[in-house]
């Protein structure tokens, strides 16, 4: 991952890379830390082993499929295939786990019509609609939290709830790997 710089002398381009050389593999049941100082461009990885955004170079495959590819913008023809690439079965399988949870809900929706969202993103075809209310109590309590905060604003919620509402989230999806970026 290299982030552009200010043209050097002359106009010339100019790139900080801060990310190069990393190959890592996850087996089933595996997990996987990374310790390092601060700066040391730890959550620029997990940023870039979701897409969010693509790396600028390199590979990051996913069971077989190279989701850089996935995540570039569909060509013409593509425009009308919802999982262009099986994106949305990445984005499934691979879940974030924020920092700063609470900054990462929409403060205009409830937790529960936001995690609707991700059901009907992410599961379409598999949790039913009549389904979803299930699901989202199940993720809350698995998370530790009690069916009712799928009723409460973003900004009701304490720090520790919004961490537990982050964490509800990232598995509602069923995901088989979380990407935490210092979790608490």
């Amino acid at each position: 991952m290299s982030y552009p710089l200010a043209p050097g002398p002359g106009g010339k381009a100019r790139s900080l890379a801060v990310l190069h050389g990393i190959d890592l593999d996850l087996r089933t049941g595996e997990t996987l830390a990374l310790l390092g100082e601060t700066g040391s461009a730890k959550a620029t990885l997990a940023r870039s082993l979701l897409c969010l955004p693509p790396p600028t170079a390199g590979a990051v495959v996913w069971m077989g499929r190279d989701l850089m590819a996935t995540a570039a913008p569909p060509a013409a023809g593509d425009a009308n295939d919802p999982d262009r690439g099986g994106l949305r079965r990445a984005r499934r399988d691979l879940q974030p786990l924020f920092p700063d949870p609470a900054a990462s809900f929409d403060p205009a929706m409830t937790l529960g019509a936001q995690f609707g969202l991700v059901l009907e993103s992410l599961r379409p075809s598999d949790v039913a609609a009549d389904r979803r209310d299930h699901r989202i109590d199940e993720a809350l309590e698995e998370a530790g939290l009690r069916p009712e905060a799928a009723l409460r604003w973003p900004s009701a919620l304490s720090v520790a709830e919004a961490a537990h509402a982050g964490l509800a989230r990232a598995i509602l999806s069923e995901p088989r790997v979380l990407v935490a970026d210092e979790p608490a």
